[in-house]
């Protein structure tokens, strides 16, 4: 994973600033290719009941009225103080969490709470600072939370699994970059969006096959 991080940051913090659009109907695709497996892995046609279908409401609900709140999901932090370096703090520690969730990334966290551009850019342009604090809170997030995650898997694992489902249904409506203004460039994100539908379909049938 950290590999693939820093092989890829530049190209991705290109896209992001010069292709927004195609770049984000990836991330658009493949969000949506993950919650058809999460369903699965949750049993909801057997195990919803009215109240999983509210947490999965309530969920989608927070995260779609969080992106009212972000003037841009592309934009890079370029002054940081210390009330930035405390939030990305906080997004290394819930994107550490999301990774310890079966099916979601802690890259679609990062995209929620408008973090992803700043944390590539910092990987792509060696800012050793926001690293050094994304990468304690990833470590804190993780030492702390992996207990109490599992603890939620195992006793209350439907209504994680609503939650996970409502949380990446909201990060659809925050991801969408809008309508391209060309032609070319919506024929691009026609294109980024079903490739990556396709992986995430891809990658849900390898992991049902393994199990």
């Amino acid at each position: 994973m950290g590999t693939a991080i820093l092989a890829l940051s530049n190209v991705i913090e290109f896209l992001l600033a010069d292709y927004p659009e195609p770049t984000f109907s990836l991330f658009i695709g493949l969000i949506l290719g993950t919650i058809p497996f999460l369903m699965r892995e949750a049993d909801y046609r057997r195990a919803f009941t009215a109240r999983h279908y509210t947490i999965l409401a309530v969920a989608a609900a927070i995260v779609i009225a969080s992106g009212f709140f972000q003037d841009d999901t592309g934009q890079i932090m370029t002054s940081i103080g210390l009330g930035g370096y405390v939030f990305l703090f906080f997004a290394g520690w819930l994107a550490s969490s999301a990774m310890l969730l079966p099916g979601v990334s802690g890259s679609f966290v990062l995209l929620i709470i408008g973090a992803y551009p700043t944390v590539i850019a910092a990987v792509s342009s060696l800012n050793f600072l926001v690293i050094i604090v994304v990468g304690l809170g990833i470590v804190v997030g993780i030492l702390i939370m992996s207990k109490f995650i599992h603890f939620l898997l195992r006793n209350h694992s439907v209504g994680t699994y609503a939650t996970m489902i409502g949380l990446l249904i909201g990060s659809l409506f925050v991801v969408f970059p809008g309508i391209p203004g060309s032609i070319g460039l919506f024929f691009a994100s026609v294109v980024m969006f079903l490739l990556g539908l396709g992986l995430a379909i891809i990658l849900g049938q390898i992991n049902n096959s393994k199990i």
